[in-house]
């Protein structure tokens, strides 16, 4: 009895947290309470999954840009300073 008690008191918990989740269920057995916890937490991993993909590409493009800005900004040095020795007087060209 104790047991039984116990398993009911944690489905209905359990319960409670799906409909705090934005769950609907439909019956309120333990079978349907156990059968969408499942299914939501297929749906978290899936969501999981596909949100750290897409972390790993957004790293992977901002790695290329800033390499990217620092091949620009490296390539741009060497024009910049007869730019600025010009500005400062250098009068020999």
């Amino acid at each position: 009895k104790e047991r039984s008690n116990r398993i009911a008191s944690q489905v209905d918990t359990l319960r409670t947290l799906l409909q705090r989740g934005g769950l609907y269920i439909p019956k309120n057995t333990k079978s349907t309470v156990l059968t969408e916890a499942s299914n939501y937490i297929r749906t978290l991993q899936d969501r999981q999954q596909l949100m750290s993909m897409e972390m790993e590409s957004l790293k992977e493009q901002l790695l290329k840009a800033v390499t990217a800005r620092q091949g620009l900004q490296a390539g741009s040095a060497p024009f910049q300073q007869p730019q600025d020795q010009s500005k400062s007087g250098d009068s020999s060209k």
